[in-house]
């Protein structure tokens, strides 16, 4: 910083960059910024009467009153301020252009100009404010004693004492140098900014006032080597530790805080990361350029570039780092000329590097609040509340249909937001009330029926209780907790279950003791990075006790070891651009990545030797996989499908397809798969449309078959009907459904009459439910033990269950399934079951997850390279090139889709023309089963849903046996291939015309559904007549969503099933004894049994309930735990794995008003987040918030700290690098803008689906 004095008066050169000019009367004149944009202060009688923006044109009108004081502000936008004063000249009041008042107060009479209060515009005490007698600060508090701050001074030692509203005390020393008070000690627990723990020192140069050093609790961090703007030019962490880290720092000596260059270690050693940065004459910056190293010593570099050609210096391009395409994203503004009004120099549309325009028509109010734009088919026109200019309403407009999505808010008279309606002025919305104390700290959420989330806030503002009631006020869930000194977690409890959390001096979890006594403990090294957790510290069992891991990292924060409980090591390496170059795995080997100039994974080799390489566009999107041969190729189509702009349109692999179609508003409007069957002969498996609501809620799915499910929602986003529509009959299959409050089905009426009935305990643990034939009484407090696991329950099977103190199932008893002892080693793997008796002991590869034989040497196992099982229990698997399952040998062969997802199943039947029955598999829009078909392509069986857990089940079988004809076309008695080319060649001959002989359908029309007649002739050795009936069964489920029963349309259970803890089933097929059985193979959620293995298809991998374990490892390696092959940490009593991977998307319900979601399904009541990691060393869970306005303001990721796996899904994106590219989005890629309503940017919602989406385009294939 410096003054200058001039010809015309003095500048004043800031150190951020902007120069202040004044006259010769030292008044303020005008400030140029350092974009060159100017502000110019107007004066009349020497009182500033207008402030312009000369860019822009903008002003502010000043007026004064008889005494020459400040009596309006007013803007050109029409919003204005008005300024009222007492009778000691203070100000009092200002009345907003809304009509609300804000009021200061002055009640202290030996001071009677200083401020003692607020009364905010609610006319509500919010502030107060006291000194001493000399003036000086000596308390602050918000209403209710809430964030209060108490100050005292002692002047001899140069010490302050800040002691917060709880009573912590935080002293602060200081001394004078250079005129300057600094800051020389913190010591205690006062504050939220203070330290943790112990003392914290600062050091400074005597010279110049510069930090040179600071120590927190025995660690220091040096700076040296100041530049004249006072930037330090090295920092040295973790002083004299082996992890001291040297880091330099160059500057532009033009600006403030404009780094020209980064110096710091790189992964090879010796050799150094250079990080190099340039900037216009405005301080923009023009290119970021990197340059380093692979571990082996290779270089690799990346820049980007950037331009700014708006009129007031604003980006115009950005220039990724690819040279293969133009990865080029244009920004266009108006003119700065008046004649365009408010849109004067604003932003007008944004070009992707696909040439396409993403947003258009931006147009802008007088405050420079975005009022509309076009993005797509889409119009977005935007209002707001005049006088204070919050948003009001949002209206999504498709300019094709003229179909319109609305969103409101109101808010409180202070600002903060009190209710958000979707689906405004329908009959479908729904609206979250938000209720504040008085101190503006959220502490309710209420739902559209009137149930509630209430907080109990202690004054530092935790959350001491979390309590849902529902609309009788009845308390329904409770959740209480304690906090330590310095305001972190120290304890949570719900019901009987208690955890302990205790710190370490630096605030870094040290240990943690969960309900049932098991304790876990953390260690850090020198820059706190988790080193080490060891479980059951104090256990006695050695399968359990003091199970040890350990992680390592790189010179920059890269996790380069882990090593499990059973010692077994996974190593990584990255290159200078956090680049993932090899993993080497004791499950799966090592496998190496090459990645383009972007970042994106190009190409990879696995344990096998086996090479895959990736394609992307200029906008980084996959569009194709080549794997060895063409079994796992896939290729990938955007923007070419009805509204698909930016979207996913197609994706073809090996003889499947998968295309897409979209609503406006961006929803999957239809999807529609195809597989091939036959060389050259396509059959159309199936397509499936969605319909959505106002509020963007699916409210209707039409299957394959034509027919069409109806979902009713209430007021809080419920579904609380459905309905099947099918060959003009409806029927209902759920009615009159009630939920608890933000919780699951509550009580409902199956179509079939039968019941549903599903209570919670305060946890909101089930504590009974009855579905149809189907009961389970828990007994809430003997039931569960102190971490949640359940022990026992009275019903249709009445198991009891204990578990080791790393909760796992250790002994199950039932009638159904004997007496289980189950028995471990540290990292989950079984060693040992006893059934009744009857003991099977399990073998390992040591120091690996590797199952290698079943009882000692009697069953060998075989694993490949990759960790594939090839061999088990008699049976021979091969594997597609990357990791699916492609038959089991002389049984079954399989095929999938681009997604992963299984679409094809060949049963081979010995004998029958080499071929057998013949499946195809549809799946909705999370992957969940919806439809299969049968050898013809006839839709068989139909999956409907509710809440993610299956309902029922439409069954399609022929009417008649009776053939058509007998399909034999060449005479020689038997029907093969040879009879399908007769039949096709006459069927479409010229000259054949419709002929009841070839029309096998017998429609009198030739067309594709008699092919597909024709081929079942083929599979099945005799030709099915083409009408069929179908069979409508209930499902009920237990509390996880297994299936359990099946009843009729009567009500008749006709389906039964009881499970061994691990998911082995015994199936009765036809209960009610009539001589007919029904087949059903649903099981765990998200696992289809395939009988001809015995293994549960479970989307990305196969389960084996015998061994209750996968048959290949984790795609996402150790991000779904330190297991790759465990199936739910060994508890599937508890946790799921609908997908087959471990890596988590998580919902909590809303918290502060910074995590609000606009477009969460069934209703805006959640906030969604990420997490990577597992039980044993914990999950890290991460969230996009609003650093500001909810509306439009840049996104931060929040570490999600109230991590409950019950509101977790597996994240259904396959690969094994999954876990390590959501990591990579979190730390190394751009933080977008966050918008709750998308209008500017993104929620948490999208922002998870996008990470999802740019993972699965990296690591497709693994």
């Amino acid at each position: 910083m410096e003054l200058n004095k001039t010809g015309t008066g003095w500048e004043f050169h800031s150190a951020e960059g902007f120069i202040e000019y004044y006259n010769k009367d030292k008044l303020l004149t005008h400030i140029e910024y350092i974009d060159g944009s100017i502000v110019t202060v107007h004066r009349e009688y020497g009182r500033v009467s207008q402030v312009v923006d000369e860019a822009l044109g903008r002003s502010l009108a000043l007026s004064y009153d008889d005494k020459q004081r400040l009596a309006s502000v007013a803007g050109d936008s029409g919003i204005a301020w008005q300024y009222a004063y007492d009778v000691n000249g203070n100000l009092e009041y200002v009345y907003n252009s809304d009509g609300t008042i804000l009021q200061y107060h002055y009640e202290n009479s030996r001071w009677p100009h200083a401020l003692t209060g607020i009364t905010d515009e609610r006319g509500i005490r919010y502030a107060t404010y006291e000194y001493y007698a000399d003036g000086r600060a000596k308390a602050s508090y918000h209403a209710g004693n809430a964030q209060r701050v108490d100050i005292t001074y002692d002047d001899i030692t140069g010490t302050r004492t800040v002691t917060n509203s709880r009573g912590q005390s935080t002293t602060y020393t200081t001394d004078v140098n250079l005129g300057t008070a600094l800051v020389t000690g913190i010591s205690g627990p006062g504050c939220s900014t203070c330290a943790n723990g112990g003392d914290t020192s600062y050091t400074y140069d005597p010279a110049n006032n510069n930090l040179l050093s600071k120590t927190e609790n025995g660690l220091t961090t040096q700076y040296g080597d100041y530049d004249a703007k006072g930037q330090y030019g090295y920092k040295i962490e973790a002083v004299g530790t082996p992890e001291e880290r040297l880091i330099e720092y160059d500057y532009d000596p033009r600006f403030y805080n404009r780094i020209t260059e980064i110096l710091e270690p790189s992964v090879y050693p010796g050799a150094q990361k250079v990080t190099r940065y340039t900037y216009d004459d405005w301080g923009n910056r023009l290119t970021e350029t990197v340059n380093g190293y692979a571990p082996d010593g290779s270089i690799v570099t990346r820049t980007t570039r950037y331009e700014y050609n708006g009129p007031l210096h604003q980006l115009s391009l950005i220039d990724g780092p690819r040279t293969d395409v133009g990865d080029m994203t244009h920004y266009r503004y108006y003119p700065n000329d008046p004649a365009y009004g408010e849109d004067r120099g604003r932003l007008k549309e944004v070009e992707g590097a696909n040439g396409v325009l993403e947003r258009r028509n931006l147009r802008y109010t007088a405050t420079g609040k975005l009022r509309k734009e076009h993005r797509g088919a889409l119009r977005l026109n935007y209002y707001y509340y005049p006088g204070n200019d919050r948003l009001k309403q949002l209206v999504v407009t498709d300019t094709t249909s003229g179909e319109q999505r609305k969103t409101r808010w109101t808010y409180l008279a202070t600002g903060e937001v009190e209710s958000i309606t979707q689906g405004y002025g329908t009959p479908e919305a729904t609206t979250l009330t938000l209720g504040y104390d008085d101190a503006r700290r959220l502490v309710r959420i209420t739902d559209g029926l009137g149930n509630y989330i209430e907080y109990t806030l202690d004054t530092e503002g935790n959350r001491e209780a979390e309590s849902i009631h529902d609309m009788g006020g009845y308390l329904r869930k409770q959740l209480t907790q304690a906090f330590d000194i310095y305001n972190q977690l120290n304890s949570s409890v719900q019901v009987n279950e208690t955890v302990d959390y205790d710190y370490a001096p630096d605030g870094t979890l040290n240990r943690q003791t969960d309900g049932r006594g098991a304790v876990t403990e953390y260690s850090y090294d020198a820059l706190h990075r988790l080193t080490r957790t060891v479980q059951n510290v104090v256990g006695s069992d050695p399968a359990t006790a003091s199970a040890a891991t350990a992680y390592a990292y790189d010179v920059q924060d890269n996790l380069t070891t882990v090593t499990d409980p059973n010692d077994g090591t996974t190593t990584y390496a990255y290159d200078d651009l956090g680049n993932l170059v090899s993993q080497t795995s004791p499950d799966t080997g090592t496998t190496t990545f090459r990645y383009d100039a972007a970042g994106n994974l190009i190409g990879k080799t696995d344990a096998k030797g086996q090479e895959f390489t990736y394609s992307y566009d200029a906008l980084n999107r996959l569009t194709a996989v080549d794997g060895p041969g063409t079994e796992s190729d896939v290729s990938y189509v955007y923007d070419t499908c009805p509204n698909g702009q930016g979207r996913l349109c197609r994706m073809t692999r090996t003889d499947t397809s998968l295309d897409y179609s979209y609503t406006a508003f961006g929803e999957v409007a239809q999807a529609d798969q195809a597989v091939v069957t036959w060389p050259g002969i396509q059959i159309a498996a199936g397509s499936v449309s969605y319909i959505y609501d106002a509020t963007g809620r699916v409210s209707g799915i039409r299957y394959p078959s034509g027919a069409e499910v109806d979902y009713v929602f209430d007021a809080s986003g419920n579904i609380t009907a459905v309905q099947l529509q099918y060959n003009g009959i409806a029927t209902p299959l759920l009615q009159n459904g009630i939920y608890h409050a933000f919780g699951e089905l509550m009580n409902g009426v199956f179509g079939n009459g039968q019941q549903y009935y599903e209570g919670y305990d305060q946890a909101y643990r089930p504590a009974w439910r009855y579905s149809g034939p189907y009961y389970q009484w828990i007994n809430p407090y003997s039931s569960y033990d102190a971490n949640g696991n359940l022990v026992a329950y009275a019903g249709s099977e009445s198991p009891t269950f204990t578990y080791d103190a790393l909760d796992r199932i250790d002994t199950a008893s039932s009638g159904y399934f004997g007496n289980r002892d189950y028995a471990y080693d540290r990292n989950g793997n079984r060693t040992r079951m006893e059934v009744d008796s009857q003991i099977t002991t399990y073998g390992y590869t040591p120091q690996t997850n590797r199952l290698a034989q079943l009882d000692g040497d009697s069953q060998a196992i075989v694993l490949d390279a990759n960790g594939n099982t090839t061999a088990l229990r008699g049976m021979t698997l091969t594997y597609t090139p990357d990791n699916r399952l492609a038959s089991v040998t002389n049984t079954a062969d399989y095929r999938y889709n681009g997604l992963g997802q299984r679409v094809y199943r060949l049963v081979k039947v010995p004998g029958a023309i080499g071929q057998g029955p013949k499946r195809s598999y549809i799946c909705g829009l999370n992957g969940e089963l919806l439809a299969e078909t049968g050898p013809t392509g006839q839709v068989t069986r139909e999956y409907i849903y509710l809440n993610g857990k299956p309902l029922a089940m439409l069954e399609h079988v022929p009417a008649s046996d009776e053939a058509i004809l007998n399909g034999d076309f060449d005479g020689d008695g038997v029907i093969t291939l040879e009879d399908f080319y007769e039949w096709y060649f006459l069927h479409y001959s010229s000259s054949s015309g419709p002929d009841s002989v070839y029309d096998l359908t017998g429609d009198g029309v030739n067309d594709s559904q008699d092919m597909n007649a024709m081929i079942g002739c083929i599979n099945t050795g005799t030709c099915q007549a083409s009408v069929y009936d179908t069979n409508l069964y209930y499902i009920h489920n237990d509390d996880l969503g297994t299936p359990k029963a099946l009843t009729d349309e009567t009500g008749t259970k006709v389906w039964s099933v009881t499970h061994t803890p691990f998911g082995w089933a015994t199936v009765n097929e036809d209960p009610d004894g009539d001589g007919r059985e029904v087949v059903f193979n649903l099981r765990f959620p998200g696992q289809y049994y395939d009988a001809e293995s015995g293994l549960h298809y479970n989307y990305h991998r196969y389960y084996d309930p015998d061994t209750g374990r996968y048959m290949t490892s984790d795609p996402i390696g150790l991000a779904g735990g330190l297991n790759t092959y465990l199936y739910a940490e060994g508890n599937p009593l508890i946790f799921t794995d609908a997908f087959g991977l471990d890596t988590l998307q998580c919902r909590r319900n809303l918290s502060p008003l910074d995590h609000l979601p606009i477009t969460i399904q069934p209703g805006p009541l959640f906030h969604e987040f990420q997490c990577v990691g597992d039980t044993s060393s914990g999950f890290h869970c991460r969230g996009l918030v609003p650093s500001g306005n909810p509306i439009d303001s840049p996104g931060l990721l929040k570490e999600e700290e109230n991590f409950d796996p019950k509101s977790c899904d597996a994240v259904n994106k396959e690969n094994d690098c999954v876990d390590r590219c959501i990591v990579d989005q979190w730390l190394n890629k751009d933080i977008p803008n966050y918008s709750v309503d998308l209008s500017a940017g993104q929620n948490c919602q999208t922002y998870n689906s996008t990470n999802l989406s740019t993972c699965l385009a990296q690591c497709r294939a693994n």
